[in-house]
């Protein structure tokens, strides 16, 4: 079973934090008896403008002051016969425009009325279009004298398409409709926001047979409209992407949708782009419920830590029998979200909210419309209410990063607390944070982590400056170190330094699930260690981090943190990209730079995936889940268990590579260190060096020793970056004949002629043993012959060549003949 989880992330966490504090909920519409809907709201300064239909009639008011007082109500368009329906608002300079759309004497209309005054008083309506087959339901945008109309309208076969008309003098003449849809689908709900001279147009698009197959296309004009992009399809997912709104700051565009990504109920689904609609990504979903979430509007500022912040209302009928309003905010360009808060009554159905704001002296003053009526009843009312969201004084940190040569070093990661950046190709970087203490951490690829507590006040920038310095190679020593008596020599043996160590996890090894899905854009899977988890590996260092991935169509970097607790998973202390994933498979990497475990705060890894294609990558087991350690999800900007929080009983399966450079705490021999820089051995005896880089072999025959002696030996390896630390100690007692007490079952008896030219005949007597072996080898350790010697057989002939039929040169060998491992060890000459 491949599982779905709709989340939104961010590269680092939330960056400001701050208060959002709601006035109280006032009735703006006061029309009992009557059913006021479809309210539509401008902003300019304090000054809120706000239309709405009552029933068929289009009633105005405004406020000065941003929301706390309102005007007496204006009624527009008053008449039994033709009822006006969605009546939009835009607002310019002196200058107040309100459409609508109404039967006229053959079609539906758009229709104007303008207030020069600043909505004091307004003109008698003026018919704008002259339709089709009927035009409705339109959207405005106004800047200086022009205003830009799009609007519905049928053509000549009847199939909704979307136009433009566009006046440059405030409404007195108009031209002539442009066609901005594609002609070969129905297109509706068409959305306009004018910025950066540039009008931005979103609709949807029944792109099949059904109606609920409707995809998300955007287009725009950087020439006021007289002329337009092709039509983009966004979606493409034919979700049912339906009502929608847009929000565009700087070359930053959102658009908030109402689909239904698993084709049941309607979820909020926010897509961006980040160069002025070339390119679009999916960034997740907003509502995420059990419920349908509908009518989403945006509304966006700039906020004091040089990021977007984003608001989004939207109508939802998951908490009650009749729908309510719900407010979520981002303070990051829309990649991590906050909590949801109920901006509408309690009780009752509320719909159709509008959010408008205005940034004032670091806060976010906003005024929320929507219709409502009491629960039972159909008396909709225009209820209002204002909210205001209170930065916390920040401050800015910055600095430089550099090696010990003082080089730059770019892409450095500095983080302090949740707040983290990089540093770029001259060493620089700038962090804004919040006022207050902070642990700094600044780590590089290749270089120690090092960390400095600061205390920062509000509006202050502090230089900080880092110097790095590299970091030192593991160098693993040689393992499993044996000594043996040969006559009156000792052989050393020994295996090439390897990596020592276990894999941390909390999975079973077995994959059977994969998590992802289309509307999961980036998401972060880790695993957590307490500091007792890890108290044995104190000093320890992770150095391989492996993971099962069910599908490689996807970008992946692993991740470490240290510090943190059960909510939170600390600083992050390495991000790599990894390359060449493999699907349906377990993924080994290697750490760009080893992690020392400190056992007096927790351990944190996985990874972080972008998502573009929607597959489902992250493979998991199928429990027992061990929650809050083996299955951590950063949902949103909370990291959640996923057993916890969804029910499912999984673990993810990532394991970590911990290892020592203590031979005493090496566990299994998993897989060699890879270390191409090895040089060669040193070699010690009773802790005096008697070999130096010796380099042709990982054995060593020790000769000229003191009989009924105790000698220890240990040998350490040599890299170019220095000597590592010492293998195991061996520790063997030379005593006369240690070879002859040997089993019964099989005996060496020597061989003869010796000295010999150019072959020799090696006797030995077998009795039961088995899978006995013959092997020569020369006083450097290498192997030159081996021989299975089979039941019933009692000699075998060398003649002085090795396994590939070439002679050896003169000198002494030595042969082993071994079973059940016993060792019997005689030497020979051999002299040419």
């Amino acid at each position: 079973m491949r599982r779905i989880v709709f989340l939104f992330f961010i590269f680092f966490t939330t960056t400001i934090w701050a208060q959002l504090e709601f006035g109280s909920i006032e009735n703006l519409s006061n029309t009992p008896g009557w059913v006021s809907e479809e309210p539509d709201i401008a902003i300019d300064g304090e000054n809120l403008y706000l239309v709405w239909n009552k029933w068929g009639d289009i009633a105005f008011k405004k406020s000065n002051d941003m929301g706390n007082s309102w005007s007496n109500t204006q009624i527009l368009y008053s008449v039994l016969d033709y009822g006006a329906y969605y009546p939009a608002i835009a607002q310019s300079n002196q200058n107040v425009y309100i459409f609508y759309h109404r039967n006229a004497v053959n079609n539906s209309e758009i229709f104007m009325c303008r207030s020069s005054n600043n909505g004091d008083s307004f003109e008698n309506e003026v018919q704008v279009t002259n339709a089709i087959h009927g035009a409705q339901t339109c959207q405005v945008a106004a800047s200086g004298d022009n205003i830009y109309l799009v609007y519905e309208d049928r053509d000549a076969d009847y199939t909704y398409q979307l136009y433009m008309v566009k006046s440059t003098d405030n409404g007195e003449n108009w031209s002539e409709p442009i066609q901005i849809s594609d002609p070969q689908y129905h297109s509706r709900w068409v959305n306009l926001v004018y910025a950066n001279s540039t009008l931005y147009c979103t609709w949807n698009a029944q792109v099949g047979g059904n109606y609920d197959q409707l995809d998300l296309y955007f287009a725009k004009s950087e020439d006021n409209g007289d002329s337009w992009s092709d039509p983009f399809n966004i979606s493409n997912d034919q979700a049912y992407n339906a009502r929608l709104d847009t929000a565009v700051l700087d070359n930053k565009i959102y658009i908030a949708v109402s689909a239904k990504p698993d084709g049941l109920q309607s979820d909020i689904i926010l897509y961006k782009s980040e160069n002025n609609g070339e390119s679009w990504i999916k960034l997740g979903n907003i509502s995420d419920n059990s419920g349908s979430s509908s009518r989403p509007n945006l509304w966006i500022t700039q906020n004091p830590n040089s990021s977007q912040t984003l608001y989004v209302a939207w109508s939802d009928d998951t908490y009650a029998v009749d729908s309510q309003i719900y407010l979520k905010y981002s303070l990051n360009n829309g990649s991590s979200w906050s909590e949801k808060f109920l901006v509408s009554n309690e009780t009752g159905d509320s719909g159709w909210p509008h959010i408008v704001g205005n940034s004032v002296n670091e806060n976010d003053d906003m005024y929320c419309v929507w219709h409502y009526a009491e629960a039972g009843t159909f008396d909709y009312e225009i209820y209002g209410r204002s909210a205001t969201y209170s930065y916390e004084p920040m401050a800015t940190l910055w600095g430089t990063v550099q090696n010990e040569s003082e080089d730059p070093l770019e892409d450095a990661l500095i983080t302090a607390n949740t707040y983290s950046t990089h540093s770029n190709e001259e060493g620089m970087y700038e962090l804004t944070l919040t006022a207050g203490t902070h642990e700094v951490h600044c780590s590089a690829s290749g270089y120690v982590t090092i960390s400095e507590e600061i205390e920062i006040e509000a509006d202050e920038n502090m230089e900080l400056n880092f110097t790095l310095s590299s970091q030192p190679e593991i160098l693993f020593p040689p393992v499993n170190l044996t000594a043996e008596i040969v006559e009156d020599d000792i052989l050393l043996e020994w295996q090439e330094p390897q990596s020592n160590g276990n894999y941390l996890h909390w999975d079973n090894n077995q994959n059977s699930d994969s998590v992802g899905g289309p509307s999961i854009e980036t998401f972060d899977c880790a695993v957590r260690f307490t500091q007792s988890d890890i108290s044995e590996y104190e000093g320890d260092y992770l150095t391989k981090i492996r993971f099962y991935i069910a599908d490689n169509n996807c970008e992946l970097f692993l991740r470490v943190w240290q510090g943190g607790s059960q909510y939170f998973a600390g600083n992050l202390v390495l991000e790599q990209e990894v390359q060449e994933l493999t699907s349906n498979s377990w993924n080994l990497f290697q750490l760009d730079y080893p992690i020392q475990i400190d056992s007096s705060q927790e351990l944190w890894f996985g990874y972080r995936i972008n998502n573009p294609n929607g597959v489902y990558p992250a493979g998991s087991d199928n429990g027992p889940a061990v929650p809050f350690q083996g299955d951590m999800l950063l949902y949103g900007s909370n990291w959640v268990s996923m057993y916890d929080y969804f029910g499912w009983d999984i673990n993810w399966n990532i394991q970590g590579f911990v290892v020592s450079t203590d031979p005493d705490k090496k566990t299994n021999i998993l897989s060699k260190n890879g270390n191409k820089q090895l040089l060669g051995y040193n070699i010690y005896q009773n802790d005096q060096l008697i070999v130096e880089n010796f380099n042709e072999q990982t054995s060593y025959l020790v000769t000229d020793l003191e009989p009924e002696e105790t000698y220890e030996f240990y040998v350490t390896a040599l890299y170019s970056s220095g000597e590592s630390s010492a293998s195991n100690i061996a520790e063997i007692t030379l005593t006369a004949n240690e070879n002859e007490s040997v089993p019964t079952t099989f005996s060496l008896h020597g061989n003869y002629p010796n000295p010999f030219n150019p072959s020799t005949t090696i006797y030995f007597q077998i009795g039961k043993t088995e899978n006995v072996n013959l092997e020569i080898f020369n006083t450097k350790g290498q192997k030159i012959k081996s021989y299975h010697v089979s039941k019933g057989q009692q000699q075998i002939t060398w003649n002085g060549c090795d396994s590939n039929g070439k002679l050896v040169d003169s000198g002494i060998y030595f042969y082993r003949l071994s079973a059940q491992n016993k060792n019997i060890i005689r030497k020979m000459l051999l002299l040419k």
